[in-house]
């Protein structure tokens, strides 16, 4: 493994031991199943760059793309029912359990 890798790798894992091991895991194992002698960046993009379309981004000088488009799933607000369902709900699945 080349010393530019050893560091990028690191960076990358950003301190978590778990991470660093698993990519040098999956980097030994492409290295393998290509016969390769050495480890180098050109094997860590090959195997970490992801593949299929890349993320939508605004062209320099023009306007940003829409909050709304934007948006995560898991940012969607939590619905809560009323406090007097609940305490209906709570009320019959209590009495019905005595």
């Amino acid at each position: 493994m080349t010393p530019e890798l050893m560091h990028t790798v690191c960076d990358h894992a950003m301190g978590n031991y778990r991470a660093l091991t698993t990519m040098a895991a999956e980097l030994l194992a492409a290295a393998a199943q290509r016969e390769l002698v050495q480890l180098d960046e050109k094997l860590y993009l090959a195997v970490f760059t992801p593949r299929g379309n890349p993320p939508a981004r605004a062209a320099p000088g023009s306007p940003a793309l829409e909050p709304a488009t934007m948006k995560s799933s898991r940012h969607h607000p939590i619905e809560f029912p009323s406090s007097s369902a609940t305490r209906a709900r709570h009320t019959s699945s209590t009495s019905s359990t005595r």
